[in-house]
């Protein structure tokens, strides 16, 4: 049984969506898996899934030719024909869309396949599951819905997700990642360098890295020692995670890596960053949860604000007890969330950090 997985969303997405096809091979035995991925998804990650059989959408290369004078305006059509007509040949026997957007319906419609699984036309709405998938589609633009993503996506896909939990290994080393493509869910870098500083200098005998890519290690070399910072790719960070005690980051894909290798996580959660529906797919990890009325806010929309004031929410002082907490095994309680298993669904219980002081916001 060969099936192709639409996944045309950001890097964070598709390692959730790659827990889904991980599932779905565990049901089915016999089956063949493809991913349609844009190409954000390089070429680490063929050695990250090698169960998955990559096709790539070059949506931003196409992006560049149209507005390029230099090729040919039909060229990026051609282009995208020829790949369908490749696809087409492989005889799909099942597609399911796991991006539920325009772009990905209209591969769902030209792609042949004797099983479809998504929204064929969004105006006039038309789905292969309507009760379902309209479910599914409400809960993810409603900012107080407590459930996660990836358990709607899973009865879509109709298989069964473990929910691991986390595993604390002894090694003294603990990893960070500062940054983020969306800067309403970044926290300052000079609180960033306090943290660490303060907790290297706490515990000389542990390893603190912060993970970068090349283009940020020139940034970040700035405010941090270069042998603060650890340049790698996607595959050289799982082996790292791995090998971590904790990993503390930002909302970023790096948690969907870790939720992989089973790391524990201590997640900042600003601006867009949603505490609940998109953490990492792990029982045990914790999460510092910023408090303001407008946030969750809306991926597309920009903060009013000259920066993010949520993140002020989050104390340094926070993050250094919990590390400090965390490496002497003493018990946590400061935090705003932990996540847990509850009735085979990702859940989170309140720690002592979170007050409610408003009747519409997300907990379990």
């Amino acid at each position: 049984m060969k099936i192709l997985f639409i996944s045309l969303l950001r890097i964070g997405d598709f390692l959730m969506h790659a827990m889904i096809a991980d599932a779905y091979r565990k049901k089915h035995s016999d089956c063949d898996i493809h991913f349609l991925v844009n190409d954000l998804i390089g070429k680490d990650f063929e050695r990250l899934f090698p169960f998955i059989t990559f096709h790539h959408f070059e949506r931003f290369n196409y992006q560049k030719m149209i507005n390029s004078f230099e090729t040919p305006l039909l060229y990026p059509f051609w282009s995208l024909r020829k790949q369908i007509s490749t696809l087409n040949g492989l005889n799909f026997d099942t597609i399911i869309d796991l991006t539920y957007q325009d772009t990905a319906s209209s591969f769902l419609n030209l792609i042949n396949a004797k099983n479809k699984k998504g929204v064929i036309s969004w105006k006039p709405f038309v789905s292969t599951d309507d009760e379902l998938i309209k479910k599914f589609i409400m809960a993810n633009h409603d900012s107080h819905s407590n459930i996660h993503y990836l358990d709607h996506l899973k009865k879509i896909a109709d298989v069964d997700l473990d929910i691991k939990s986390s595993i604390k290994n002894k090694n003294e080393f603990i990893l960070f990642q500062i940054s983020t493509s969306d800067t309403k869910k970044n926290y300052d870098i000079l609180k960033w360098k306090s943290v660490i500083n303060r907790v290297s200098e706490q515990f000389p005998n542990y390893l603190f890295q912060i993970l970068c890519s090349k283009d940020d290690f020139l940034n970040l070399k700035k405010t941090f020692n270069s042998s603060q910072l650890v340049v790698t790719d996607f595959y050289q960070t799982y082996d790292l995670l791995k090998e971590a005690s904790l990993l503390v980051s930002l909302d970023t894909s790096i948690k969907h890596l870790a939720a992989l290798t089973q790391t524990p996580t201590l997640e900042i959660s600003i601006g867009s960053s949603h505490p609940v529906k998109t953490a990492a797919y792990l029982a045990g990890n914790y999460i510092l949860s910023a408090d303001m009325n407008c946030r969750p806010c809306s991926h597309s929309s920009s903060c009013p604000h000259i920066r993010n004031k949520c993140q002020d929410d989050i104390k340094e002082e926070q993050i250094i007890n919990f590390i400090n907490k965390w490496i002497c095994d003493e018990t946590i309680t400061d935090y705003s969330y932990r996540t847990i298993n509850k009735n085979s669904q990702l859940a989170v219980m309140e720690g002592t950090v979170w007050t409610r002081n408003r009747p519409s916001e997300i907990y379990c």
